[in-house]
């Protein structure tokens, strides 16, 4: 590998790029080599710059460890340990999903739908990314979110001191547990990708993110979707509301599966025009 010209920030960002020109755009490129360098040295590209700063030997080392990675597919999220998410910044790391701009769209489709002061429940909580960017949109609502990995939680929590939100987190299995009380709405992103699309993947989701997060079986893509519905039906008040987040391909089946339970079911795109989240209300009165 060869080395920066000298030790300036803009030397450095210049080598940098260069070393992930391999995998990334100009742009993506030039956009990474920024937010590396800022995380290296702790400083914000202002103070970088005209504070002359230069980076030592062993920052270059470290920077070059990370091109490495970076070239390898892991997420720059992983390797900052840091990922934005609407108005918050969480915490992140091997053992949750990253969040992504399509669950940003499925919080404020949420917060602009449950009623003021309700108490919502987000199931499969990772980061906590859905349930604290809820409660920062809607300090109005009594936030809840559960999940089954003991290790996500506690990074939820710890998301949750730092934030200083007041949200409620639990571990509980879906699907094979009850809840224990009554929601004005539920929400979810839960794993929905079949194993099958496995091969058409990024190396950098399928090798640095967690499965547990990610993937169903086959031949059963709703498995979710089905538990979430039926734990809704027991335990939505009447006027209550479900929101998931879908796999472009099985979101039209998901709404069919919510119009067994709710009277009014709404598929809506995302920014791209997929089809990728359901709005289900209105509990039937025989549900």
């Amino acid at each position: 590998m060869s080395w920066p010209a000298d030790n300036s920030y803009l030397q450095v960002k210049r080598w940098f790029e260069e070393q992930v020109a391999s995998r990334y755009d100009e742009r993506e490129a030039q956009n990474i080599a920024r937010i590396v360098l800022e995380h290296n040295a702790n400083l914000s590209r202002a103070l970088l710059i005209t504070t002359d700063y230069k980076f030592s030997e062993s920052q270059l080392n470290t920077l070059a460890s990370v091109a490495l990675e970076l070239g390898k597919g892991k997420p720059l999220q992983q390797i900052t340990g840091r990922a934005s998410f609407l108005d918050i910044e969480l915490e992140v790391d091997e053992n949750v999903l990253i969040p992504r701009p399509e669950t940003e769209e499925l919080v404020m489709l949420a917060a602009e739908h449950i009623p003021k002061g309700g108490v919502v429940l987000d199931i499969g909580t990772g980061t906590g990314a859905i349930a604290l960017a809820l409660k920062s949109k809607r300090p109005d609502l009594s936030v809840e979110g559960c999940d089954v990995s003991t290790k996500a939680l506690s990074l939820a929590k710890k998301n949750k001191e730092v934030l200083d939100l007041d949200v409620l987190l639990f571990e509980k299995d879906i699907l094979t547990d009850e809840l224990d009380k009554t929601y004005d709405a539920i929400i979810s992103n839960p794993p929905y990708i079949p194993n099958a699309d496995k091969s058409t993947m990024e190396t950098g989701v399928l090798d640095f993110e967690p499965p547990l997060a990610l993937f169903v079986e086959d031949d059963a893509p709703l498995l979710f979707y089905n538990r979430i519905i039926t734990l809704a039906s027991n335990h939505l008040t009447t006027s209550g509301s479900l929101f998931f987040e879908c796999h472009r391909d099985f979101a039209q089946d998901v709404a069919s599966a919510c119009k067994t339970f709710f009277l009014e079911v709404e598929l809506i795109q995302d920014l791209q025009s997929n089809d990728r989240m359901v709005m289900a209300k209105v509990l039937k009165s025989d549900a």
